[in-house]
């Protein structure tokens, strides 16, 4: 296996726990997004705000209700989701299913 150095950015954040998060630079549906590393999600979401702001680009539908419990132990109901192609790097492409969700800092 080899390492490619690459031009994407990646950051260390501080969640409101004052845990560390990893942040990566990418695109979806045309747009610059932050994508936050979770490795306990059982699913992926997109900010309710980033959605509603560029509603013109990602299409939102309805869908099954979902239960989300955050790492704060409270819960959150989601039924919208998108779908689309997110591009991570300089050249990792990938169709996703996002579920729009209130996230910290939006």
């Amino acid at each position: 296996m080899s390492l490619q150095q690459s031009s994407e950015q990646i950051e260390w954040c501080l969640a409101g726990s004052g845990a560390r998060q990893i942040l990566i630079d990418g695109v979806f549906c045309g747009k610059p997004v932050k994508i936050m590393l979770d490795t306990g999600a059982t699913c992926s979401f997109i900010s309710r705000a980033f959605a509603d702001k560029f509603k013109e680009d990602i299409q939102m539908k309805s869908g099954d209700t979902m239960k989300i419990r955050l790492g704060n132990d409270s819960t959150e109901t989601v039924n919208l989701s998108t779908t689309g192609e997110l591009f991570v790097g300089d050249d990792v492409e990938t169709k996703v299913t996002l579920h729009s969700m209130n996230l910290p800092g939006n």
